[in-house]
């Protein structure tokens, strides 16, 4: 369960860093 919260941290990561 807590994967999903890392995997949803992370995609926010990368669209930060994209942005």
């Amino acid at each position: 369960m807590r994967l999903h919260h890392l995997l949803l941290a992370l995609l926010f990561l990368v669209l930060s860093a994209a942005s």
